[in-house]
């Protein structure tokens, strides 16, 4: 079967994971949209990132699921959904609620994308790397509709702030000079944050050579590093706080107004590619083959070249398993500063 023998009129997407997962569909969506431009193409998406996906041109709707509520929502959402009768249903997420999703919603076509996590487990539990030509999951998402003639067109993800949020951040960062470094120094867990000493080191001596300022950026869990960062930046730059101070489609705004992001491997690094803003991210326990690298032109990976324990994990942990994090702590903010400058040496 190729995109000539099926031309759908509806389509579902189901990706409910983090935010990094949901940005990595944007490039699906697209070539979705541009092989079945007839095609009205809903998604439903954890509620906390429905408001970031508001406003996609290639979307109609934008469902929202409170997980909070439990089996019940999902079941009543399988039957709205089965009523809809959707041509197409995509599950690019396979767990329980997406399998419930898809399965009972009478589709006539149903797909699902591969994870490979058996292989991810084999790689950072046991070292061994069958994942050397894995591509980014954004890619992996593609698997799912292989069969339909849709091949990953290697594009970069895609956000549309709205103009609201656009117009709001506008106005907070107008008077910061520019170039306007972000600094994303937070991450969901404590192996996958560069130290905040070497974020405010990197953030003042990029602000000076440039007589730039300096945005810090994250969510309401990174206000205290947020705040560690900007004890530690007194005195040697601008610096405006908005880490858990902005909702998810004004970070968007926020990273959209900004010259460079300097990131740990955060949703917030997809944001920047997804935006068109310059990202350089650095990784600690994780690599490429997970399939987290932040995709398009403007964006670089700053990681520790040679250390046989990463990685560690798939999303990072607590602590450092060997005990030494050797991963972060022997990346230098000199390492990173000389990747930042050629981004900056091309704006």
């Amino acid at each position: 079967m190729n995109a000539n023998t099926i031309a759908p009129d509806s389509i579902l997407l189901i990706r409910l994971g983090r935010l990094g997962d949901v940005i990595l569909v944007t490039p699906l969506l697209r070539a979705l949209h541009q092989a079945f431009p007839a095609a009205g193409i809903d998604w439903v998406v954890k509620q906390e990132y429905a408001d970031l996906l508001q406003g996609h041109p290639c979307l109609r709707e934008v469902i929202p699921l409170d997980t909070s509520q439990g089996l019940g929502r999902v079941l009543k959402l399988a039957r709205e959904f089965r009523q809809r009768r959707y041509d197409l249903v995509l599950d690019l997420h396979g767990n329980p609620r997406s399998y419930i999703i898809s399965g009972l919603s009478g589709a006539d076509e149903r797909r699902r994308s591969r994870k490979w996590s058996l292989r991810r487990r084999l790689l950072t539990g046991l070292g061994l790397n069958l994942l050397q030509n894995a591509p980014s999951v954004a890619w992996r998402y593609f698997t799912a509709v292989q069969d339909l003639g849709l091949t990953p067109n290697h594009t970069r993800p895609e956000l549309h702030p709205p103009p609201e949020a656009v117009q709001h951040l506008e106005s907070l960062l107008a008077p910061l000079p520019r170039p306007r470094l972000g600094l994303a120094p937070g991450a969901s867990r404590l192996t996958k944050r560069w130290p905040a000493a070497s974020f405010a080191e990197a953030g003042a001596l990029l602000a000076r050579r440039h007589s730039g300022s300096l945005v810090l950026v994250g969510g309401g869990e990174d206000r205290a590093v947020g705040q560690e960062v900007c004890r530690l930046l007194e005195g040697h730059a601008p610096v405006l706080d908005l880490t858990g101070q902005l909702s998810l489609p004004q970070a968007a705004a926020a990273i959209q107004g900004l010259d460079l992001l300097l990131s740990n491997d955060t949703g917030l690094m997809h944001v920047a590619t997804a935006v068109n803003t310059p990202v350089v991210a650095i990784f600690g326990p994780t690599t490429r083959e997970l399939g987290f690298f932040p995709l398009g032109p403007a964006a670089a990976v700053v990681e520790h070249p040679n250390l046989g324990c990463r990685p560690c994990s798939l999303h990072g942990s607590a602590s450092c398993p060997k005990g030494h994090f050797r991963c972060m702590l022997e990346l230098s903010p000199d390492r990173v500063i000389p990747v930042a400058e050629k981004f900056l040496a091309a704006r």
